[in-house]
């Protein structure tokens, strides 16, 4: 089963990753803002869907999950928004921001980190 979410992630990682490197400002690069935006957008409109897939392909073939009702999804909610707030704070120069590219990568990764346990779980079970 495929994830629209990973998809979206890899999308913005190769996205960051691509950007304009600053000789003049080692470790920066430039990136265009609204493309990063639209990216974090489109996570927040396929995941519950993706957690909706995930749930019920569990359901069907009778693997239990336990998921803490209190704290579902707060974490990558949470990374996404420091990644706007990222992009917020960075330095604007026409439709480009310039970003610490170490800083968006650590953020990123923690995006990855905190995918919903039903996702990773369908994931894992068909990577079997």
């Amino acid at each position: 089963m495929k994830f629209k979410t990973f998809q979206i992630v890899k999308e913005l990682e190769n996205f960051v990753e691509t950007g304009y490197s600053l000789k003049i400002f080692k470790g920066y690069k430039a990136i265009n803002k609204r493309g990063v935006e639209k990216l974090i957008d489109e996570i927040y409109e396929n995941l519950p869907a993706d957690i909706e897939n995930a749930r019920n392909y569990l359901k069907e073939n009778n693997i239990d999950l336990k998921v803490s009702p209190e704290t579902e999804n707060e974490n990558i909610y949470t990374n996404l928004q420091i990644l706007k707030s990222a992009l917020n704070k960075s330095f604007n120069f026409a439709q480009f921001i310039i970003l610490n590219i170490k800083e968006i990568e650590k953020i990123i990764n923690r995006i990855y980190d905190n995918i919903p346990d039903e996702i990773m779980k369908v994931n894992n079970i068909d990577k079997q």
